[in-house]
């Protein structure tokens, strides 16, 4: 029985090595279907505001293109929280999936640091039962992040800076965005723009005066993920601009160290064919006439005419 299983083994081994090369998935796995799954999260929760603008602005009804689009749209378990907004929450995921294509170190962290954070307020959201569905994409997208963690090895220190100011910033618009709409719900109520940035400074910052408390359930939870996505974001954000830096300086210091080194009248010649004991020959001397080359036992000398 062992010795069956341990053949089927090898046959699937063989068969998957075979797929891999015929498909060529060294270029295009596991980022991409990675980057395929937290785009269409991201998709799925842009949809409504994009319904919203396109009734508002340009006076037009996307619900039955929508649906055509997305037939399942009305049973689909929610990927975003209530009370948070979800327009921000698919803008952070439509860049992180765009980083995930590019095999980007940042990007791997920031879609293992939002994963983390989705789950952990999703558990708090429903504390008797859990949705089951998002749940079960939380994990399921935790599992594939940290099994492919080795993929995602590109890190520089202008894309690391990049990322790390953009998703400070969408951090921010998040954090105002979300007071703003829920400012009924927090005492006293928040109701201008220089209110809103003021408590989401202050409650990234963990520092938390409390001259403003959330008093609804909605609120609550807004802070919650404020706090833990700003944690989540300043920590990552950190990692990504120092860590470059630092790899360079001990690579710089504990690497091997290459000089330039002018090369004049220099030849490498290699090989012990007999067309390749002649042809380099003929070449070095025509490149220059000053030497002579001459053949013995396999090897080749020169020597100055």
């Amino acid at each position: 029985m062992f010795a069956q299983l341990k053949a089927i083994g090898g046959k699937t081994r063989l068969a998957y090595r075979r797929l891999y090369r015929r498909l060529r998935m060294d270029l295009w796995f596991p980022q991409a279907p990675l980057a395929l799954v937290i785009a269409a999260a991201g998709g799925s929760a842009l949809l409504p505001a994009l319904r919203r603008a396109a009734v508002r602005y340009l006076h037009f009804d996307l619900g039955t293109l929508l649906a055509a689009v997305h037939p399942f749209s009305a049973r689909a378990a929610p990927f975003s929280l209530s009370g948070v907004p979800a327009t921000a929450f698919a803008i952070v995921e439509l860049l992180i999936a765009l980083g995930l294509l590019a095999r980007s170190r940042i990007a791997w962290l920031s879609a293992l640091a939002v994963a983390a954070a989705q789950l952990v307020l999703l558990i708090h959201a429903s504390p008797g039962l859990p949705a089951a569905a998002p749940i079960a994409y939380s994990l399921l997208l935790l599992a594939a992040l940290v099994a492919a963690r080795n993929r995602f090895d590109r890190s520089s220190l202008a894309a690391s800076t990049l990322f790390a100011a953009a998703s400070v910033l969408i951090l921010m618009v998040y954090g105002v965005l979300g007071a703003l709409l829920l400012g009924a719900g927090f005492s006293p109520p928040i109701k201008g723009l220089p209110s809103a940035f003021y408590f989401t400074v202050v409650t990234m910052s963990t520092v938390g005066y409390g001259d403003i408390v959330p008093k609804s359930n909605e609120a609550r939870l807004f802070v919650v993920s404020l706090v833990v996505l700003g944690l989540t974001v300043f920590a990552t954000a950190l990692s990504a601009v120092i860590g470059p830096i630092v790899q360079n300086r001990i690579n710089r210091t504990l690497g091997y160290r290459r000089e330039k080194v002018k090369r004049v009248n220099h030849f490498v010649i290699t090989g012990a064919a007999r067309w390749r004991a002649t042809r380099p020959a003929n070449c070095a001397a025509a490149a220059n006439p000053s030497l002579s080359f001459a053949r013995s036992a396999g090897s080749i000398s020169a020597t100055p005419r």
